[in-house]
């Protein structure tokens, strides 16, 4: 596999901002590594360590907090204490500009402990496809992904930019294997 870090170094000038998961934070994808995995802290270690040099050509990390279900924590107490002191950790350690996210709780979480020192985005995953969807979730992200099978409609995403650019809010749009209407591929 190609090293993330060689790819931004040939890229940089290309590139703004590298999404991680985190070790094995719930992220909507495989974790990096098994909970069981003996060599767990070895794995974080490398990936602190990428995650620094990545940092150091000048592009933005963005922490992805994407999975859908947190099961019976997913407005608890723990969930919220958790987040928090691993989005301090890495902003620490790594100097994280954003987090995105599926969990609504989340983004709140962060927006208390952090205000508008980092950035909290709304993930494509909550298929946010209208002003009134963004409306209702305005005090707790500060931008949003739109829904994939939305990314050809022009005139919806003129005026759902509108409304951003209007409330001091980023639109973003996410062009991977999910950027088509139905992906085979996704």
């Amino acid at each position: 596999l190609d090293s993330v870090v060689s790819i931004c170094e040939d890229y940089k000038d290309s590139i703004s901002s590298v999404y991680f998961s985190y070790g094995a934070e719930p992220s909507g994808r495989l974790p990096l590594y098994s909970l069981a995995n003996k060599d767990a802290e070895a794995i974080k270690k490398i990936q602190l360590d990428e995650l620094k040099k990545i940092n150091s050509m000048g592009i933005s990390l963005t922490l992805l907090l994407n999975a859908n279900c947190y099961g019976e924590e997913a407005s608890s107490e723990e969930l919220k204490k958790h987040v928090t002191e691993l989005a301090v950790f890495l902003k620490s350690e790594v100097n994280i500009s954003a987090v995105t996210t599926a969990s609504p709780f989340i983004a709140e979480a962060l927006k208390d402990e952090f205000g508008n020192s980092l950035h909290i985005c709304a993930s494509v995953n909550m298929r946010i496809d209208s002003i009134n969807t963004m409306r209702q979730l305005s005090d707790c992200f500060d931008g949003f992904y739109i829904r994939k099978e939305i990314n050809r409609n022009m005139g919806l995403i003129r005026d759902m930019y509108s409304w951003c650019r209007d409330n001091g809010k980023k639109l973003n749009i996410l062009a991977n294997s999910g950027c088509l209407s139905h992906c085979g591929f996704q």
